[in-house]
């Protein structure tokens, strides 16, 4: 069996889809704490100030 020959372009792959699963990791985290954890009856917070 050969070996694989890869080529630049396979690469970016691995890193697109590493940032996209960052990104949407921050992005439901941020919107988890903030609008769902975060009740009315407690503290205000940076942003609602």
């Amino acid at each position: 069996m050969p070996k694989q020959v890869f080529d630049l372009v396979d690469y970016f792959g691995v890193l697109v889809v590493a940032l996209i699963f960052a990104l949407i990791l921050c992005v439901l985290s941020f919107f988890v704490i903030n609008w769902l954890c975060i009740t009315h009856k407690d503290d205000l917070t940076a942003f609602e100030k």
